[in-house]
């Protein structure tokens, strides 16, 4: 859009990354029916890696949580060693055991995001005076949650303001402090979606008719933020994006030509 003292331009990109394991190390393992017949043979899964042959290379596979353990599931709790408070897992394989194995496990999505956009703004105005705004997202992508405070003295090491189970302030989502987790590795999968401001720049040229008397060329004064804003879908804690604590950061700059 172009008027006499106004300008802006749009810019907007999509992209779609997929992937799918076609084949690892060409080893094959018998598929086996409910009597133990051999019906067919099918090339095996490198569970070590987590790589699962027709599954995206980043596929999240473990343990479906369910919640937790509350106040009246004590004797249910206490059939696989746990108490209220206690992170809650889907028991599937052989019910009756009440232990945990990879037979439980399930595939929770993936750790790829499932699209990435951009949309970037630049105005200009009397032709001098640009502002810029740059936002982007990554949408689809799951990873794990802190849910358990662990350690010695959990109570007393928490870096961020951190959420727990009491019995007076009952969760689903996070365990009591201390927690037991019976389900060696199992975690709470959430959604990582995001949408980020990511940058605003602002840039003034002086106009050169104010800087002719003062033998001056040209003079150009800068600023911007990044990492103003991030909206998330269920992340909490940290950046959903780099994993840390990521700082708001200025920017000031002149640019002067003789």
């Amino acid at each position: 859009m172009q008027r006499e003292n106004f300008e802006w331009r749009s810019g907007f990109g999509f992209s779609l990354n997929r992937n799918k394991i076609v084949h690892l190390y060409y080893t094959y393992e018998d598929i086996l029916d409910e009597q133990g017949n051999v019906i067919g043979s099918k090339e095996r899964d490198d569970k070590t890696n987590g790589w699962f042959i027709g599954k995206d290379i980043n596929e999240i596979w473990n343990y479906q949580y369910e919640g937790i353990w509350q106040i009246g599931e004590e004797e249910e709790a206490a059939k696989y060693g746990q108490v209220p408070g206690d992170p809650k897992f889907k028991d599937i394989y052989d019910i009756e055991s009440r232990r945990y194995s990879d037979e439980d496990k399930v595939f929770l999505g993936s750790t790829s995001p499932k699209f990435t956009w951009t949309f970037r703004n630049d105005f200009t105005l009397w032709k001098d005076l640009t502002l810029s705004v740059n936002i982007y997202s990554k949408w689809g992508h799951r990873g794990s949650e802190e849910f358990i405070q662990t350690g010695v003295y959990p109570e007393r090491r928490n870096v961020l303001e951190s959420k727990y189970w009491t019995p007076n302030n009952p969760t689903n989502n996070y365990a009591r402090l201390g927690a037991t987790n019976v389900a060696t590795g199992g975690e709470r999968i959430i959604d990582k979606s995001f949408i980020r401001l990511e940058n605003i720049a602002l840039e003034y040229s002086v106009p050169k008719t104010f800087l002719k008397k003062y033998h001056i060329n040209g003079l150009r004064l800068s600023c911007g933020v990044r990492n103003i804003a991030c909206w998330t879908k269920e992340w909490q804690y940290a950046d959903p994006e780099f994993g840390n604590v990521v700082p708001v950061t200025f920017n000031f700059g002149i640019g002067l030509t003789l």
